[in-house]
């Protein structure tokens, strides 16, 4: 698995409370939605909401985040 470096952990964290609208320590599907719905279609912000929201809780975590930016970063 891959280990972070500090500032790639901290590049997440900044993505994620910058998206963490009401500040509750996690991304409803309508914060994460609103964010990307500026740059990508309805169809693919779906998508990409059900691969991050690994436990289908409408929800996404802090954990769920960090796994799919790991995922991102050992993919490129």
């Amino acid at each position: 698995m891959l280990e972070l470096t500090g500032e790639q952990l901290q590049l997440a964290k900044n993505a994620f409370h910058a998206l963490d609208k009401d500040r509750d320590g996690t991304l409803t599907v309508g914060e994460l939605s609103d964010a990307l719905k500026r740059f990508l279609s309805d169809e693919t912000v779906d998508q990409i909401i059900g691969k991050i929201n690994t436990d289908g809780d409408g929800k996404i975590s802090w954990n769920e985040f960090l796994q799919d930016y790991k995922n991102q970063l050992e993919n490129d």
